[in-house]
């Protein structure tokens, strides 16, 4: 007898039973699938395997069940974040971890307009603080702050 649940090992059991008896055979499936753990950061990225969006990342790692053989996977995270490619092998009853680390692409996205002599600063918005203060990266690894009374405005870079 052969025993098939999607997810789950093949059970196979030769069973022997005499004419006008009742039988009872007790099996228990494993599982035949295996975990995909991937910890990415930052957090917020999108995950897809085999092209299919399984979900989005947080701060803790993003487990995913698969049946056992090799999957492509790609994270990536809006057009501010190189995305990743690669191939991971997943065994049943076992994890397979990998970290993601998503590098940052410089793009020019805010311009800030200083109000004492309207001069305009354009750069990547690294943080806009509580108390009004922002920080720019005006060109990649160069980075300004403006206070809040420095500022006239803040406005996003739209896209041509």
């Amino acid at each position: 007898m052969t025993i098939e649940k999607a997810g789950f090992d093949k059970a196979i059991r030769e069973v022997r039973i005499a004419r006008n008896q009742d039988a009872k055979v007790d099996v228990n499936l494993e599982k035949g699938t295996g975990v995909l753990a991937l910890t990415i950061s930052p957090s917020g990225a999108s995950i897809f395997v085999e092209d299919e969006m399984k979900g989005t990342s947080a701060e803790r790692p993003y487990l995913l069940e698969l049946p056992p053989g090799s999957y492509k996977v790609r994270v990536s995270k809006g057009a501010h974040y190189r995305p990743q490619n690669f191939t991971m092998t997943v065994v049943a009853r076992k994890t397979v971890s990998r970290e993601v680390n998503l590098q940052k692409i410089w793009v020019k996205d805010t311009t800030v307009v200083l109000r004492q002599d309207q001069r305009v600063r354009e750069g990547m918005l690294i943080a806009k603080y509580p108390n009004g203060t922002v920080r720019l990266e005006t060109s990649p690894g160069v980075f300004e702050e403006y206070a809040a009374d420095e500022i006239q405005t803040v406005a996003p870079i739209k896209a041509p």
